[in-house]
């Protein structure tokens, strides 16, 4: 298990990669028996961080930021819910979870991200003035399934418990709780977006998604198999296969 020391990760560009196929050949008296089963070797899934989430997080390569990802997420959202029942100072409140959701978004951000699944985007400014979004991925960093697991759960999980806290202070006239959650949304949104870009396979998977939504609707794709699959595979498999460095775009 590797510890959370100083690291760097190198960040380049991945050139595309072409298959080949090499011949099998084919001799009558060999024993099929020879010729290894792919089923039988099929690995089993991370434990889900809902069922176990001790032993999703011990077998991260990086513990540490596992659970401060997990915490970083989960802490302000515990907050909005049970922080009148120790002060009533909505001000406090007000000012505390927002610090709270901008230290989360840096942490996302900029240290998670690239140490758990090893992307990380950032942008800079030309010098004519205009804004350079670049979206990168490590070329030689294969994610652990844990860490993959909690941060990609966590990535998404997150932006849907907000938006229905945004719906209920809405319908409950609760307005002046509306501003925090439209900045953690649009924190939240910010790192979604630009993981998304980073991530090749996550743009697949999400799409695949979409996609079977709107064809078997909502009741027949939460339950259909194939769905539960996809949704599995797009919060525990964000690894490092089949990323690439995405183009980044002037403002």
């Amino acid at each position: 298990m590797a510890t959370d020391g100083p690291e760097t990760l190198d960040f380049v560009n991945i050139p595309q990669q072409t298959s080949s196929s090499t011949p099998l050949s084919l001799n009558p008296s060999t024993s099929n028996s020879s010729i290894p089963n792919p089923s039988s070797q099929t690995s089993l899934p991370p434990p889900s961080i809902f069922t176990s989430p001790t032993s999703t997080i011990s077998t991260s390569s990086h513990p540490s930021l596992a659970l401060l990802h997990l915490l970083s997420k989960s802490v302000p959202v515990l907050l909005y819910i049970f922080g009148t029942v120790f002060t009533s100072n909505f001000i406090f409140l007000f000012v505390l979870l927002i610090l709270l959701l901008a230290s989360d978004f840096w942490l996302t951000k900029n240290v998670t991200g690239r140490r758990l699944v090893g992307l990380r985007w950032w942008s800079t400014v030309n010098e004519d003035g205009s804004t350079q979004w670049i979206y990168e991925s490590s070329d030689h960093q294969n994610p652990n399934k844990s860490d993959s697991s909690i941060f990609w759960t966590f990535l998404y999980l997150p932006f849907l418990v907000w938006s229905l806290f945004l719906v209920l202070g809405f319908v409950r006239l609760k307005f002046q709780w509306l501003p925090i959650c439209l900045v953690s949304l649009s924190l939240s949104g910010a790192n979604i977006y630009g993981y998304y870009k980073c991530s090749k396979e996550q743009k697949g998977k999400l799409d695949y998604l979409v996609k079977q939504g709107m064809e078997e609707g909502l009741r027949g794709a939460m339950g259909s198999g194939a769905f539960r699959g996809a949704v599995w595979d797009v919060f525990t498999t964000g690894n490092g296969k089949g990323y690439e460095t995405v183009p980044g775009q002037q403002v």
